[in-house]
């Protein structure tokens, strides 16, 4: 991290406020149950609603306790109610519980756009979120090393106990937008299909300051993140050049909703991909819809950007 005491100022001030929110709204749950004009299949799912909420904040309470050995770090100046990536901890659901198939359609495209008797000799994920592309890739090459980065310690944590052989349970809960009241709430177990073969790391960190040496790995996967890493694309391409080694790929897939001012098109990003010492070499869209149980009435899809560029 460029300023590691901020960093953790800022995600224990998240993890403080993710708490008081979830504590507000069990006791605002719990007014709703006891009052006589609530209607009364509203009831019922609150109380399975609470319940719900409060196993899984025991669960993060838990999980996240390593963070507590961090120290505060340095408070940050802005206390506004913040929550991070805490209120995501659907990405875990969706990476490791979840039978809708929208796991496999990154990496499906990932294979099919990579040579198909590549020797993948290290990969590292950047973005990696709850890690479940990180792991399905690694499976697939039968990689000696895979480093998964991400900026998010819930997502981290999580993804290494499940990884790890052991066992996440948590609450999917749909407070409405549910077909039936038995959808309101679901409980997922959540693990892997096995432990992975080799090195298979994560690593918490900011992907513009990466502590990586040149030519460091064979390929570079950036799921999602282009658009979101909040540096210009011009600075961050060079970043992942250093890091790669020649004749190395870089493969990206994922939604372009870039921040005012360092927006592009997908034609520019080819380009500024093109003239940051890469080639691509094979590029289009694919269809991929976003945060979509099975249980919900409302499904996001995005046209997602994907590409292979080699290192020249």
């Amino acid at each position: 991290m460029p300023d590691p005491g901020k960093f953790i100022g800022l995600w224990q001030n998240r993890f403080a406020n993710y708490i008081a929110s979830q504590q507000r709204n069990i006791e605002s749950n719990q007014r709703l149950i006891a009052s006589p004009s609530t209607y009364p299949p509203l009831r019922e799912r609150l109380k399975k609603v609470t319940r719900a909420r409060a196993d899984n904040l025991r669960t993060i309470l838990e999980l996240m306790a390593p963070q507590q050995d961090l120290g505060p770090g340095t408070p940050p100046e802005d206390h506004a109610d913040a929550l991070g990536s805490f209120m995501l901890m659907v990405y875990l659901l969706r990476d490791w519980g979840w039978e809708t198939g929208e796991v496999d359609i990154l990496c499906d495209q990932v294979r099919e756009i990579l040579p198909d008797d590549l020797a993948l000799e290290s990969l590292l994920v950047l973005g990696a979120g709850a890690c479940r592309d990180a792991y399905n890739l690694h499976n697939h090459y039968n990689c000696p090393l895979t480093v998964s980065v991400d900026i998010a310690p819930l997502m981290l944590l999580g993804a290494s106990r499940i990884v790890s052989g052991g066992e996440l349970n948590l609450y999917q809960i749909q407070p409405n937008n549910v077909r039936n009241a038995q959808d309101n709430v679901t409980l997922w177990k959540l693990r892997a299909p096995r432990k992975p073969d080799n090195d298979f790391l994560f690593m918490l960190a900011d992907a513009t300051s990466l502590p990586f040496a040149e030519h460091a790995f064979h390929a570079i996967l950036t799921p999602f993140l282009i658009d979101a890493v909040g540096e210009d694309l011009r600075d961050f391409a060079p970043r992942l050049q250093r890091i790669l080694q020649p004749g190395g790929y870089w493969v990206n897939y994922g939604a372009m909703s870039f921040r005012p001012g360092i927006n592009y098109t997908a034609e520019e990003v080819l380009a500024i991909v093109n003239a940051s010492g890469f080639r691509v070499i094979e590029h289009g869209f694919s269809t991929k819809p976003h945060l979509a149980p099975r249980e919900s009435c409302q499904r996001t899809v995005y046209d997602c950007l994907y590409f292979t560029a080699v290192k020249e």
